[in-house]
């Protein structure tokens, strides 16, 4: 929400956008570029064959591209023959078209009059404006708004003006856009709130001199009872500031560009632009910093309850690796006991005497006790292993639950229920210890409907609950119910409720009654299985009936289904001249090949700093150029640092100031046509294909259609 240079667009997309195409479809020709009656009325009213191709085209250029075109050299020969056909006149009348100077704005004059084609003037702009701006409140892009404002010219018989003053119409539309948007944002916040959002670009001492903004933006760490303590910390600051929803009428896209154009900026930075776009920008970036916390800390969560399941059962393996000896030698005494038992039964000897006579009673006694203190369940169960773990990440449990709100989809969740009650009693200092106990003069009772037969054991015994089983149990039981959609949270992105992707039921009521839906299937569930459950026995018939015909597929006896392997559509003779190509050209660093194409084509120029605007200048740009290669070869910054002569803040230094969307689609743009323009690319093709292995770069604004700077 900085203020916009006009020029908007690259040298390639202004030409695309004024010039008519050598390939023009015959549509458009039809469409724009033919003739009525009417027409030929017209333009046979001039006297000379020159005039009156001159006045033809010139009405053709208006209606398409929608410009004046004072130079014929600028208009394709395909279109100037399908102009002049229509005249019965040859192409080279127009050679004596416009040699006397008023001839042109003589025409221009009749077109306006008989056509209703009007100039570009201030009715015009706010025009275009009114029809823009609702465009430009959902998507910031410059270039799909150029061209709608080229159609909308086209559409009200406006003559387009020069690209540039196009470009400056655009400029206008999004900064206004962004002016309300700014308003949208910022209306409901009250002055405590913007003191608060302030705060966050303060130093704090508690952060060692670093500001809670920049704290917002470390990354998650490794999975612990430690790091997810600090991911909780994080989302209950944003809660307490308590910031107003997002105005619904905001286009998510929008909320999404500004919060991270946010993120590219330092707090010292931040603090400098003006008030209402600080906050714009501030709370933004926190809604979409909320759900990323939120999801983070959901996600470690489900980690480490893997872990603890996983530690537990790794714990039981080391356990029966470090009483190996001892399961052996009380293994090898009962063996032998239980042989002399055997012993005595088949040959009707005193099975006492027979026994001892083997194994001294002493000896028995003692590896039968030893035996028993030693020996796992009968099905191996291993949860007993973990509570010692469970002790450790309680707390940061906990914290979680209270911070984030658990809802259920279904009408009971056993897991939630369990969880909200030992909350309830850790706030009175208590733990569940019984399954009835008395809390502020009340009995309460633990539910125990989450804990499973597998638990059962661990959880409860008589009127006594282990504490820590009853609640790992919970977390395990919460996990799956999150993973399943059976739970969500509020304020998540990946864990939202299910029914929130959906149309609410009165939109979708509308839809149904007005027959507007849109689908070819039924609204009713019934139906729809109904009619996909026969489409489906169908289809299994017929493949029943045509399976002893199906090549290369084969199924056994207990109808796994076999799919005979491709043989390969490359021959060895091609594979062999494959190697030999590649084997003719030299092996490049990443690094040297970057500086070389920026030596050729200049790419750099297009890394703009974020705040004013300035090119990337020439002493950091091998700073920039490690950065872009970290982020393509998915390398990260930590370890480019390592391999570089460039520090790690040095590294995302450059890549928060240069690396954006509009940066790198720019600098891409520029390699693209260079490449498109080079002879060799005639050999592969006309450029609209591409063969390659691409790695996304992690930039302030990204689309999936993004193609990547720099490839591997």
């Amino acid at each position: 929400m900085k203020s916009r240079n006009t020029s908007i667009l690259t040298p390639e997309q202004r030409l695309e956008l004024i010039q008519i195409p050598e390939d023009i479809s015959d549509r458009l020709l039809a469409r724009y570029h033919t003739f009525s009656e009417q027409d030929l009325n017209v333009i046979h009213g001039r006297r000379r064959d020159y005039n009156k191709l001159g006045f033809a085209v010139q009405l053709c250029m208006l209606r398409f591209p929608g410009r004046i075109v004072t130079n014929s050299s600028d208009i394709p020969q395909r279109v100037l023959s399908h102009i002049a056909a229509q005249l019965a006149l040859p192409v080279s009348a127009l050679d004596g078209y416009g040699k006397r100077d008023n001839t042109l704005y003589e025409h221009m004059d009749e077109i306006r009059a008989i056509y209703g084609f009007r100039n570009y003037g201030w009715r015009e702009i706010l025009l275009l404006t009114r029809r823009l701006l609702p465009i430009a409140m959902q998507n910031h892009r410059p270039l799909p708004l150029v061209m709608k404002a080229l159609d909308a010219m086209r559409e009200e018989k406006i003559i387009a003006p020069g690209i540039t003053e196009t470009e400056r119409l655009i400029s206008l539309v999004l900064a206004l856009a962004d002016a309300r948007i700014e308003i949208r944002l910022t209306s409901k916040l009250d002055y405590i709130q913007r003191a608060r959002l302030d705060g966050l670009l303060l130093p704090e001492a508690t952060l060692k001199g670093k500001t809670t903004f920049s704290w917002l933006a470390q990354p998650a760490q490794t999975p612990s009872a430690k790091s997810l303590k600090k991911l909780v910390q994080r989302v209950k600051l944003i809660k307490e500031i308590n910031l107003p929803a997002i105005d619904a009428r905001l286009h998510r896209d929008r909320v999404v560009d500004l919060s991270r154009r946010c993120g590219k900026y330092k707090s010292q930075a931040l603090l400098k632009l003006p008030k209402n776009r600080r906050h714009a920008l501030l709370v933004s970036h926190l809604s979409e910093v909320s759900q990323d916390l939120i999801d983070q800390t959901l996600d470690m969560f489900d980690r480490l309850m893997t872990e603890l399941m996983t530690k537990g059962k790794n714990r039981q393996k080391e356990y029966f690796k470090i009483n190996a000896r001892k399961f052996n030698s009380h293994l090898r005494i009962l063996a032998s006991a239980t042989k002399a038992l055997l012993q005595a039964k088949s040959e009707g000897l005193d099975p006492y005497t027979t026994v001892f006579e083997k194994v001294d009673e002493t000896t028995l006694a003692a590896t039968v006790t030893g035996a028993e203190g030693i020996v796992r369940p009968e099905d191996l169960d291993y949860i007993d292993m973990i509570e010692g773990k469970y002790r450790h990440m309680r707390a940061a449990l906990l914290e979680m639950f209270d911070t984030l709100n658990f809802q259920s989809a279904l009408k009971k969740q056993p897991a939630i229920e369990a969880l909200n009650h030992v909350s309830a009693l850790a706030q009175a200092n208590k733990r569940v210890t019984v399954v009835e106990q008395k809390v502020s003069g009340a009995t309460v009772t633990a539910p125990l409907a989450h804990v499973t037969a597998a638990w059962m054991p661990h959880v409860v015994s008589e009127n006594k609950v282990n504490p820590n089983f009853f609640e790992a149990c919970a977390y395990q039981k919460l996990k799956g119910t999150m993973r399943s959609g059976d739970s969500h949270v509020p304020g998540s992105r990946r864990y939202r409720d299910f029914e929130s992707y959906l149309i609410s039921k009165e939109p979708w009521d509308n839809l149904v009654n007005s027959d507007a839906v849109g689908l070819s299937i039924k609204s009713d569930a019934a139906t729809y299985l109904k009619s996909s459950k026969e489409k489906l026995i169908e289809l299994m018939g017929s493949l029943h009936l045509n399976l002893k015909d199906l090549v290369d597929i084969s199924i056994d006896a207990d109808g796994t289904w076999h799919l005979s392997p491709l043989d390969s559509e490359v021959p060895a003779e091609v594979k062999n001249i494959q190697r030999r190509i590649y084997s003719l050209f030299p092996r490049v660093s990443i690094p040297d090949l970057l500086v070389q194409v920026n030596s050729t084509i200049g790419f750099l120029q297009h890394f703009t700093h974020i705040g004013t605007g300035d090119p990337v200048p020439e002493d950091r740009q091998m700073v920039l150029l490690a950065a872009i290669t970290a982020s393509a070869l998915n390398h990260g910054l930590t370890k480019m640092a390592d391999s570089c002569p460039f520090t790690y803040k040095q590294l995302a230094g450059a890549r928060d100031l240069y690396l954006r969307e509009e940066t790198l689609s720019r600098a891409q743009a520029d390699i693209d046509n260079f490449v498109l323009r080079s002879p060799i690319s005639k050999s592969w093709g006309d450029g609209t294909t591409s063969s390659s292995d691409g790695m996304r770069i992690k930039v302030a604004v990204w689309r999936q259609d993004f193609l990547p700077l720099a490839t591997v």
